[in-house]
């Protein structure tokens, strides 16, 4: 709020992104406020509108990657379910509620006529959860694609990732082997004996 009321008098309109657990009053829940500097987090686009006008705009939450969206209107109280259980799938499965955010936005540059995508996310933080991670920047990407098929895109935010990191390698190269960050993968191998 502080920055668009400091930037809206200068001709930038924004976009903001905020966390599924945010209610109408832009607080987000006391539990989610433990950590953290207690602040809403989610995520904003800033444009200049004498330059680009706003074509579309699309709001990704990341917790979304639990279950399509067939399977999310199929199983809502499967979910909770699992979400209550001990087995290794319920971690699994809640080790995708983050609560992060993406925000998508297509733009038309009025002075040239063409259309590009901004795509600013919002990645999971913690170290230990890197497949989290690489599994929110691929739903990201996969979400600019369809979101605008074929058009130039600038993809910006917080990856909470270092330049070693797998997120890193998966933008850089397009590709990455996911099984290096697997939380089974290490346990798989020690049980079986592969690597000896």
């Amino acid at each position: 709020e502080d920055l668009e009321g400091c930037l809206k008098p200068l001709g930038f309109e924004c976009v903001h992104a905020t966390r599924k657990d945010v209610n109408s009053n832009n607080k987000s829940s006391k539990k989610n406020n433990k950590k953290g500097g207690g602040g809403v987090s989610g995520c904003t686009i800033f444009y200049k509108t004498s330059r680009y006008t706003l074509i579309n705009s699309k709001v990704i939450h990341f917790d979304d990657l639990t279950y399509s969206p067939q399977q999310m209107e199929r199983n809502k109280n499967h979910q909770k379910r699992l979400s209550g259980t001990s087995s290794s799938l319920s971690g699994m499965v809640t080790s995708y509620h983050r609560r992060n955010t993406a925000l998508l936005l297509l733009l038309q540059d009025q002075i040239t006529g063409r259309t590009f995508c901004v795509a600013n996310g919002h990645l999971y933080w913690n170290p230990g959860y890197e497949y989290v991670k690489l599994s929110q920047c691929k739903y990201l990407l996969h979400c600019i694609q369809i979101f605008a098929p074929a058009t130039p895109s600038i993809i910006c935010g917080d990856f909470n990732s270092k330049p070693n990191s797998v997120v890193y390698k998966y933008l850089l190269n397009g590709s990455v082997d996911a099984r290096t960050v697997a939380p089974w993968f290490h346990y798989f191998y020690e049980e079986q004996n592969i690597d000896d």
